[in-house]
């Protein structure tokens, strides 16, 4: 959860992303279980990888403790596509449990938010990146389409793989 002291959106972020050398950073914030779709992303990122489409970083902001088996899995499948952290120029880091100014900076220091989840009754990581200003490609699921951030969010099919791909391949390029 975001800190109870009041909190200001962030800066406007610059052309071409945010880190140096125009790396686009990518943010998921989801406890690491199934239904949060992160595997999805990663075999998504691996093909536009595979594509030629190499300048950006994914942060995944999550708890692995509701299921460790899962989060071990994933952090395996993310190795095995090439993804893992200091693997050449398009990277998966694995930042944990964020909370209070340290979650606030990753909102902060995102280009693009990512929520893949298979399902969501009402997705607080989601609107916290509105609340940042933070645009949005994600699955339609759930209460979501309230409160995107306007004019960059972006709502794919839930389950869609192909057109998660497609539309992040066209932000990314």
């Amino acid at each position: 959860p975001l800190p109870s002291r009041p909190v200001q959106p962030c800066p406007p972020r610059r052309d071409g992303g945010s880190q140096a050398g125009g790396l686009v950073v990518l943010l998921i914030v989801a406890n690491l279980i199934p239904r949060k779709g992160v595997g999805g992303v990663l075999r998504v990122l691996a093909a536009l990888r595979r594509e030629g489409v190499v300048r950006w970083r994914l942060v995944v902001a999550g708890d692995s403790g509701a299921d460790p088996a899962h989060a071990s899995a994933l952090r395996r499948l993310a190795a095995s596509l090439g993804l893992e952290e200091g693997d050449g120029e398009a990277q998966v880091a694995w930042a944990g449990r964020l909370d209070g100014g340290a979650l606030e900076r990753a909102y902060c220091e995102a280009d693009l938010f990512l929520l893949a989840s298979g399902y969501e009754n009402y997705c607080m990581a989601a609107q916290e990146a509105a609340f940042f200003g933070l645009p949005t490609l994600a699955y339609d699921v759930g209460e979501i389409a309230l409160f995107c951030a306007p004019g960059g969010s972006v709502l794919v099919p839930v389950g869609d793989e192909a057109a998660l791909r497609s539309r992040l391949a066209h932000l990314l390029r």
